[in-house]
């Protein structure tokens, strides 16, 4: 993933081997290595707007971040997520980044 204006967090539990996680933070031009098959994500980390490249491989899991998007996402879109496009939502460690950085909806 890269940065292309704003500031991002990004949370990763396999930074440097490190199981406990690390929060990167990133700016315009930097870029961010996601691996898949390990719990990672992320968040605009202020108030101003985020863009971002992501390049998504086997392709599929851009049609979630489309749907999130829609209002005419179904309500419960998160809850078949890991059927539907091969990752899984780990409702403790969000919660427990969403109040670590304050962060809302």
């Amino acid at each position: 993933m890269v940065v292309l204006s704003g500031r991002s967090n990004f949370w990763r539990g396999w930074q440097f081997a490190d199981t406990t996680g690390a929060t990167v933070y990133a700016t315009a031009g930097d870029f961010v290595r996601k691996l898949r098959g390990k719990w990672h994500t992320f968040w605009n980390a202020d108030d101003s707007p985020l863009r971002i490249l992501e390049v998504i491989t086997p392709g599929g899991l851009e049609e979630l971040f489309r749907l999130m998007g829609s209002p005419d996402a179904p309500p419960n879109l998160l809850d078949d997520v890991e059927g539907s496009f091969g990752c899984a939502v780990d409702e403790s460690q969000t919660a427990a980044l969403i109040e670590r950085h304050g962060l809302r909806s």
